[in-house]
């Protein structure tokens, strides 16, 4: 992956303030932009400059990874890995799995990472 984005995604606003975050430290985006518009740019930077990426921590609701009206699946060039509690993603492609210690975690992104 060119890049890896691992952000809380409970909510919609700590969706955004995380990606906005990641945009902050990557030279993505701007101080002085909103949330969302911030969210927006670091989307876009990321989109064009390679595979990546996404683990979304703790999704509550698949509608609040929205971004300017679009969902985040349309603003990815990459993966999205996506935990969550929830049984029903809505026709989502998944797997449910049991909680992995720090070693398997490790090896199963490193291992999707390479193909």
């Amino acid at each position: 992956y060119a890049v890896c984005v691992w952000v809380n995604a409970e909510d919609r606003t700590s969706f955004w303030n995380g990606v906005r975050e990641v945009g902050l430290v990557l030279g993505m985006c701007k101080e002085d932009m909103e949330a969302e518009e911030a969210c927006a740019a670091t989307l876009q930077r990321i989109r064009t400059g390679g595979r990546a990426l996404f683990v979304l921590d703790n999704v509550k609701a698949w509608t609040d990874l929205v971004v300017e009206n679009r969902h985040l699946d349309e603003w990815c060039a990459g993966d999205l890995l996506i935990t969550t509690r929830m049984q029903d993603m809505e026709d989502r492609d998944g797997y449910e799995l049991p909680p992995f210690c720090a070693e398997e975690s490790l090896r199963l992104l490193v291992s999707h990472g390479e193909g």
